[in-house]
């Protein structure tokens, strides 16, 4: 644990930004935040102390023992949000050590996985007939964007929330393709070979 501002009895724990901090602040909560140390939001009034943050995905077991070390010297449970699907998928897969140090509400483990893939939802989506545009998945390097069956343009996203680790994304969550030539010249860039994109019929408006 990083302390960066005292120490004190915080009452939330946020894995997110001042979206989240400004509201609880505003209300009288106090608040620890789970941030880097460059982050401005560090520098909030709202904010009473800070915890360095580990990416929740890739190294939870890092930010797994921050938090349960900070929550150990409160006097009662701080309660834990979370914002984004990162923070989502890391509270819930380290849901069962976590709630012996904070006090969170979390849907079901298999619903959560399966709305944060997007080549797990869409099937789950049409089997209970939820209306959802027409969609595939294809794998950077592996797989050819002309056996795609669908009508274009097309919008292209990455199957989870990995948008920060692929350059031709920029701040997007998602590209619109216009026929196959453009699709293939996109998944052709995209990286690391491996990750999967969805590509999906793209709804004006």
């Amino acid at each position: 644990m990083t302390a960066l501002k005292t120490a004190v009895i915080a009452s939330a724990c946020v894995i997110g930004s001042m979206d989240l901090v400004r509201p609880l602040g505003s209300a009288g909560v106090s608040c620890a935040l789970v941030t880097r140390p460059d982050d401005p939001a560090g520098h909030s009034r709202y904010v009473d102390c800070i915890l360095e943050r580990s990416d929740p995905i890739e190294e939870p077991e890092v930010l797994t023992e921050r938090l349960t070390s900070f929550a150990s010297q409160q006097k009662e449970k701080p309660v834990l949000y979370y914002e984004g699907d990162g923070g989502l998928i890391f509270a819930s897969r380290n849901r069962e050590e976590l709630s012996d140090y904070f006090r969170f509400l979390l849907p079901a483990a298999d619903l959560i996985e399966i709305i944060t893939d997007k080549t797990r939802f869409y099937p789950w989506a049409e089997q209970l007939n939820l209306p959802v545009p027409a969609t595939e998945s294809l794998t950077a390097g592996q797989d050819d964007p002309n056996d795609l069956e669908l009508r274009y343009p097309l919008i292209v996203k990455p199957a989870a929330r990995q948008v920060h680790r692929v350059k031709e994304f920029g701040a997007a969550k998602a590209m619109l393709v216009n026929d196959p030539d453009d699709a293939k010249r996109l998944l052709d860039q995209l990286g690391p070979t491996g990750m999967t994109f969805v590509f999906q019929e793209h709804i004006p408006g």
